[in-house]
């Protein structure tokens, strides 16, 4: 089958309008958790990328004292990103990540201040659609 120039024309215009589409999606930083966790950890736009809506979130209501985490969920138009520090927040308010425990599928991050109970928030991260994702977080900060 041969095109004429303007048939031509038009689906070249159409495959490089679905590239310039497809190169402002950020793509998987790595299959391995260890990778991804790094990239992710340093970009907001990963951040945005790679967590999925609505967002499981629990945490202890410091209003009331009620230590028994509720969990709710979190739309997208309702997050503040970045959801997990980037390094210069992390290394400003001195939080560390103290574990990543992975099983099947899953890895949590546990981020803390040493000695402090002011910030102690998990991070748990799901493998679905060719990566990682954040689909949860537990924060226990009082």
């Amino acid at each position: 089958m041969r095109l004429n120039k303007a048939a031509y024309m038009s689906a070249l215009t159409l495959m490089l309008l679905a590239a310039q589409a497809q190169a402002g999606t950020p793509q998987c930083p790595s299959q391995k958790f260890d990778r991804f966790i790094k990239a992710y950890a340093n970009s907001e736009r990963l951040q945005r990328r790679f967590t999925v809506f609505p967002l499981t979130f629990s945490g202890i209501a410091t209003d009331t004292y009620d230590y028994d985490p509720k969990p709710a969920i979190l739309q997208e138009q309702d997050a503040d990103f970045p959801l997990l520090p980037l390094q210069a927040e992390r290394k400003r308010s001195n939080i560390r990540v103290k574990e990543i425990v992975r099983g099947e599928g899953k890895a949590t991050v546990h981020l803390s201040i040493p000695d402090s109970d002011a910030y102690d928030v998990d991070f748990v991260f799901t493998r679905r659609e060719g990566c990682w994702f954040l689909t949860r977080i537990d924060n226990a900060s009082l």
